[in-house]
C-alpha cells in the first residue's frame, strides 16, 4: 500500500456478517480451502490487516442467538464486534459511526473473501481527491467491488433513509439523493461477470478451488483471477449459473436486471416483452 495513505485519516473497515443464510447457512465461518483452511471471515480480516495498522476492523452482526459464535470468533481475533438489528443494517453502521467517529468507512460483506489491495488503495485515493461523500467501483469481478463513504455523510443520510430497503442496504440514500456527491470509479477490469462471492454451494466450491490455488502460488486479488482465467478458465465456469439477489434501487433497474436473467436462460420473447414496459 502507498505509504501514508491511511496514516492521518481515521478509516473503519466494517464487515457485515451473520450466520443465517438462505442458500448456504453458516458460510461465514466455513474453511477456505475446505476442510482445514482459515474461515471465510478470517480470510477477509487477514487481508485487511495488510492495509494499515492504524485502521479499525469491525464486524457488524445482529443480536440473533445464532450469531453468538461470531462474537466469540471476533473476541479470539481481537476484532471489535457490534451487534444490532437483524433487518435494519443501517442502524448497525450508525451506531458504529457514532461510537468511533470515522472519517471514512469501507463497507464490506462477509460473503466476499477476495480483496484486491491495489484497487482498494486506488479507489480510496480517488475518493479523497474527488471529495466524494460516497464512492464505489465497477467492472471488477462480482464480490470484489468497493464502497467507501464519509462517516459524517452516513449520519446525514439517515434523514433520507425512510424505506425498509434503505434500512437494510445501508447506502442507497447516499447513492440516490442529490444532497450527496456520489461517483463510481470504473476500474477498467472487464471481468465483471466472474463470480467470486459466496452465496451458494456452487459459489463456495468455486471459491474453494481459487483459494487452493492462491495458497499454492502466493497470488492474491486480481493477480489470482488473471492467472486462473489464463490457465484454468473452466474453474470460473463452475458458478456461472448462480444469479445475484436483487439489489436494485428502483423498478426500472429491477426490470433491466430481470431482462438479463431471462436472456441468460434463453427466454428472449419474455425479455423483449418485459423491456417494452419500461
Amino acid at each position: 500500500m502507498e505509504a501514508g495513505l491511511f496514516d492521518n485519516i481515521k478509516v473503519g473497515f466494517v464487515i457485515q456478517a451473520r450466520m443465517q443464510s438462505t442458500r448456504l447457512p453458516g458460510k461465514v465461518l466455513l474453511p477456505l480451502p475446505f476442510p482445514n483452511g482459515s474461515s471465510l471471515l478470517g480470510r477477509i480480516i487477514s487481508q485487511l490487516r495488510e492495509i494499515s495498522k492504524s485502521s479499525s476492523i469491525i464486524v457488524a452482526t445482529s443480536t440473533n442467538p445464532e450469531n453468538d459464535i461470531l462474537e466469540k470468533f471476533c473476541l479470539e481475533e481481537g476484532i471489535f464486534c457490534y451487534r444490532g438489528s437483524e433487518e435494519k443494517v443501517l442502524s448497525r453502521f450508525e451506531a458504529i459511526q457514532r461510537k468511533f467517529e470515522f472519517d471514512h468507512i469501507f463497507r464490506l460483506t462477509s460473503d466476499n473473501p477476495f480483496i484486491d489491495l491495489p484497487s482498494l488503495k486506488k479507489v480510496f485515493h480517488w475518493h479523497l481527491n474527488q471529495n466524494n461523500d460516497y464512492s464505489s467501483t465497477k467492472n471488477l469481478p462480482i464480490g470484489m467491488n468497493f464502497e467507501v463513504f464519509r462517516g459524517e455523510s452516513l449520519i446525514k443520510s439517515l434523514f433520507y433513509a425512510g424505506s425498509d430497503f434503505d434500512q437494510e442496504h445501508v447506502t442507497p440514500a447516499l447513492k440516490r439523493e442529490s444532497h450527496f456527491k456520489s461517483e463510481c470509479l470504473d476500474i477498467g477490469y472487464k471481468y465483471e461477470n466472474i463470480r467470486v462471492t459466496v452465496d451458494s454451494p456452487a459459489d463456495f466450491l468455486t471459491v474453494n478451488i481459487l483459494f487452493s490455488i492462491a495458497d499454492s502460488t502466493g497470488l492474491q486479488g486480481l493477480g489470482l483471477i488473471d492467472y486462473v482465467k489464463e490457465n484454468y478458465p473452466w474453474i470460473l465456469e463452475g458458478n456461472k449459473g448462480v444469479f445475484q439477489k436483487n439489489r436494485t434501487l428502483n423498478l426500472r433497474e429491477e426490470i433491466l436486471e430481470a431482462k438479463i436473467i431471462l436472456e441468460e436462460l434463453s427466454f428472449q420473447n419474455a425479455a423483449s416483452l418485459l423491456l417494452k414496459n419500461l
